[in-house]
């Protein structure tokens, strides 16, 4: 008797728990349109936009990064009329910092590429006519990583770096560079692409080069590694298309000569 009358009560809670979870399935439509309503009527949505071009730059980070979780790219992705708004507001774009990965395969290398010159491209282009700044950091710590995590493969990683170095030096918008900042393990390459540079940057006031011997690695294909006077040579030649840089900042952890007199 007590076991069936336990099954019988089993049963009826199990059909009990069965017609909640179908009663709470029929509110979730009306929920979601609960909800879209609450965001139709939300204060923020009346704020006049020359309010929100006001509020919209304190929501920096300094310096700000090219995450989508961080302004500005989390708040160009709340709505249409906020992404117009933070579309026409130069200073939201003035700044980018790209701390970038080591890459581990080739296709990984192109996946990332890709990803980091739609950052470089977006940011240059809603900077407008303010001088940017940019910097592209790239640390022997990513090359190295965890202990535990897979191999990076160098030579990938310092092509990605050579042609995103590139890209940037390549872009209209760069002679609205105000400052551009290059870190780098793999110095001797980093100051060869700096080299190939082809437009002027009148707007360039500072530019910091820091790189460090760790494992430098140097392809066979680009001849015997760079003396510190070669070296030199190369940094003169990028330097040249910058006439009214103010502030040099050149660290290394091995001392360089830089023969390069400038006004």
């Amino acid at each position: 008797m007590a076991k069936a009358a336990f099954e019988e009560a089993q049963s009826k809670l199990w059909n009990l728990k069965k017609k909640l979870q179908e009663t709470q399935d029929t509110r979730k439509p009306f929920l979601k349109k609960i909800a879209a309503c609450d965001v139709a009527l939300s204060p923020m949505r009346r704020v006049p936009v020359d309010i929100l071009r006001e509020i919209f730059p304190y929501t920096l980070k300094k310096p700000p990064t090219a995450h989508r979780k961080r302004a500005p790219l989390s708040l160009s992705h709340v709505s249409s009329n906020w992404r117009r708004t933070i579309h026409s507001i130069p200073l939201m774009w003035s700044h980018l910092k790209i701390p970038l990965k080591g890459v581990f395969d080739r296709y990984y290398q192109k996946d990332m590429f890709v990803r980091y010159q739609s950052q470089v491209a977006g940011f240059l282009n809603n900077s407008g006519d303010l001088p940017a700044t940019l910097q592209l950091i790239l640390t022997s710590t990513a090359i190295t990583g965890d202990p535990d995590d897979l191999a990076c493969d160098e030579k990938a990683t310092m092509d990605m770096f050579d042609d995103l170095l590139a890209f940037v030096l390549a872009s209209p918008k760069v002679t609205n560079m105000g400052q551009l900042e290059v870190q780098s393990p793999f110095l001797q390459r980093t100051i060869i692409a700096l080299s190939n540079v082809q437009r002027q940057l009148p707007q360039l006031k500072s530019f910091k080069l820091k790189g460090s011997l760790f494992r430098d690695y140097w392809p066979r294909e680009l001849g015997p590694p760079l003396h510190d006077s070669d070296g030199d040579s190369y940094l003169a030649r990028f330097l040249t298309h910058a006439p009214n840089l103010r502030d040099l900042y050149f660290v290394r952890d091995v001392p360089i000569r830089v023969f390069f007199n400038h006004p």
